[in-house]
């Protein structure tokens, strides 16, 4: 489910909405699928003048009565604010919404987890919060909203969410904001109906044409297609389908439908100690038999194109060379190994490097050779000394 922020003055909405129907195919059946943020971080003076709740309060009156005069079903809500005041610009919203009666189908709301950047040229720098103090900040919204009884239970949408809250945040492109995403997105869901992360890619405008390929920008993938550590955090949470059978602080670990498991662990260096962190995965009750067990990974190491920009002098520009072998130091690294159980039983131990994110798959194999080939004949072959052939 996708969120749309409106940034239109609330007289064309209607219109807006209306018009859209002839450039759909499916007309209103696909429109009622585009829940409407009404507005961006109305908290911010950046973003709405003054940061005017009044004033914003009455664009919410007015839009969501007219998105609701085009059409009952779709669905409205905001007030899409950021950490600043959040509590009580949340309290006063639904205050505000109660008393007038108006359409709320759903709460949004951001969701950054850096201290104030520090500015060196044209990039900054930031300390991030611990993980425990930026989740208990989403669960007061929850309870928050959960405290009335009109809104009680009503789905939240993290409409946007990152570490840095600036696009040129240097921790953007590194291992370590890769494995601290994990951790977010391992609890995200527990309580909001949806969270985007911000944002996909690197071309984003609010502060110019970045200046290098590697600026700290929002987005998972560099200018020139070059995937950044945090792609591969999205991209392995993408495997994780099934039945869940183990969650912690470290790592999900899934069942899925045709029995094989699938898991994610991760060691953020939260205080940048370089410290490694070991981690045993025991995987009981699936049967006797030979397993494939297949692993990829990133750290410093690893699907890490940031370490080799700098290695090749911080180019500001890429030739065609350049660009082809960060796209290849881009890509995780990978493993693989067979195990035979005979307790029903697989263990799996790990030295999880700083900042590291491992992948692994356990899948059962049924071996079957062709006639004549033997593995381990193929591996023994030598040569032979001259004088001892026939």
């Amino acid at each position: 489910m996708s969120v749309a922020a409106v940034r239109i003055p609330p007289f064309f909405a209607v219109a807006a909405l209306r018009s859209s129907f002839g450039s759909v195919s499916a007309g209103i059946d696909e429109i009622r699928t585009w829940p409407v943020e009404v507005w961006n971080e109305p908290n911010l003076p950046s973003f709405w003048k003054d940061a005017d709740m009044d004033e914003y309060f009455k664009l919410y009156e007015l839009t969501s009565k007219c998105i609701k005069e085009v059409d009952e079903k779709i669905l409205v809500g905001g007030p899409a604010i950021c950490g600043v005041d959040d509590e009580r610009w949340l309290r006063s919203f639904l205050d505000f919404v109660k008393e007038k009666k108006l359409p709320l189908d759903f709460v949004s709301r951001h969701h950054y987890t850096s201290y104030m950047p520090k500015w060196n040229g044209h990039y900054t720098y930031i300390d991030l919060h611990e993980p425990k103090n930026a989740f208990g900040w989403l669960e007061r919204s929850r309870d928050i909203v959960d405290s009335y009884g009109e809104f009680k239970g009503m789905e939240i949408f993290i409409t946007e969410f990152n570490t840095g809250y600036v696009p040129n945040a240097t921790v953007h492109d590194t291992t370590f904001n890769a494995a601290y995403v994990a951790h977010m997105l391992s609890r995200l869901g527990d309580k909001h109906s949806s969270y985007s992360y911000w944002t996909f890619g690197d071309l984003f405008e609010e502060f110019g044409v970045p200046f290098t390929p590697f600026h700290g920008g929002f987005g998972l993938v560099a200018n020139g297609l070059i995937k950044k550590p945090t792609f591969y955090t999205f991209a392995f949470y993408k495997k994780l389908k099934g039945e869940c059978i183990l969650k912690n602080e470290n790592g999900i670990i899934v069942k899925t439908e045709d029995g094989s498991i699938r898991g994610l662990l991760w060691n953020p260096d939260l205080y940048n100690e370089k410290k490694n962190f070991e981690v045993e995965v025991e995987i009981d009750g699936i049967g006797n038999a030979e397993y494939f067990v297949l692993e990829r990974f990133v750290d410093d190491e690893h699907a890490n194109p940031l370490k080799m920009w700098h290695e090749m002098g911080e180019p500001s520009s890429l030739d065609k060379v350049q660009k082809d072998l960060l796209r290849k130091a881009a890509e995780p690294g990978i493993t693989s190994s067979n195990v035979k159980t005979d307790d029903g039983k697989i263990t799996l131990s790990y030295d999880l490097n700083p900042n590291e994110l491992r992948y692994f798959e356990i899948k059962k194999i049924n071996r079957r050779s062709d006639n004549g080939y033997d593995y381990e004949a193929v591996l023994a072959q030598k040569c032979v000394p001259d004088e001892n052939q026939a």
